[in-house]
């Protein structure tokens, strides 16, 4: 690990072949943008720490350290993609995290400035809810992990297929599925604030509309599959139809 060069906003992390190469998807091109130095030394120990076991496929950073809108302030999301159990790796990472002195480096430089680290196994699936529960973050998981993303280090070809499988967006089936539950869920909030009000339970009422607003957003974010450009050969999303 380099600790002694100073951080570079779009400074490339640990890749195979040397590099990770900025992801493209649709207008996106996301690369490594580290608000400190401490940051970036945090996540090519992590890289370091888990690229040689042959159980990790890929490690990515996550969140805003790969959309460019993390401050000295902000915790260092990053993800540990296999296709085998991650206890182990989980085991391993607690020990490395409370013993590395990187880690303690990153803490002194800002309120929230800690790793956050998750570990997939890339089996994504809606989970069910009730009708106070709020929604899942399904689609959250999948836009985290395979679009917002920058690979750091990828040791197969798991995470390419995940995004195959899954991108530009799921299936005709599983897309009416979840726009006819955001739909219910938010009508079904919106209808409960009325019975609320009478009765003082303004709190409540502000849940069942943030919820409401949620289920919203979702409802609008469910598109059909896109049309494409004859420019791209097919390769990159040019409209997408609500």
């Amino acid at each position: 690990m380099h600790r002694d060069r100073e951080v570079s906003p779009t400074a490339p992390g640990i890749a195979r072949g040397g590099q990770a190469p900025a992801l493209r998807f649709g207008n996106m091109n996301l690369q490594p943008n580290y608000p400190t130095i401490e940051h970036q030394n945090a996540a090519e120990a992590i890289v370091d720490f888990f690229a040689p076991l042959p159980e990790v496929d890929t490690i990515c950073l996550t969140c805003s350290c790969a959309r460019g809108k993390a401050s000295r302030d902000s915790c260092l999301d990053m993800l540990v993609l296999g296709q085998t159990e991650t206890a182990n790796l989980e085991k391993a990472w607690e020990e490395f995290y409370a013993t590395a002195p990187v880690f303690q480096k990153l803490a002194a430089v800002g309120k929230y400035a800690h790793v956050d680290l998750e570990f997939s196994e890339g089996h994504f699936a809606p989970t069910s809810r009730g009708w106070t529960g709020g929604p899942d973050e399904f689609e959250l998981v999948i836009g985290n992990y395979l679009v917002y993303s920058v690979v750091l280090h990828q040791n197969g070809d798991y995470f390419d297929a995940l995004r195959e499988k899954w991108l530009p967006y799921y299936d005709e089936q599983l897309r009416q599925q979840r726009l006819s539950m955001a739909r219910n869920y938010c009508l079904n909030n919106l209808e409960h604030i009325p019975l609320y009000v009478p009765r003082g339970l303004h709190f409540q009422c502000f849940t069942r509309f943030y919820d409401a607003f949620r289920d919203f957003c979702r409802h609008s974010s469910l598109p059909s599959a896109p049309t494409l450009s004859p420019t791209t050969n097919g390769c990159e999303s040019r409209l997408w139809r609500f």
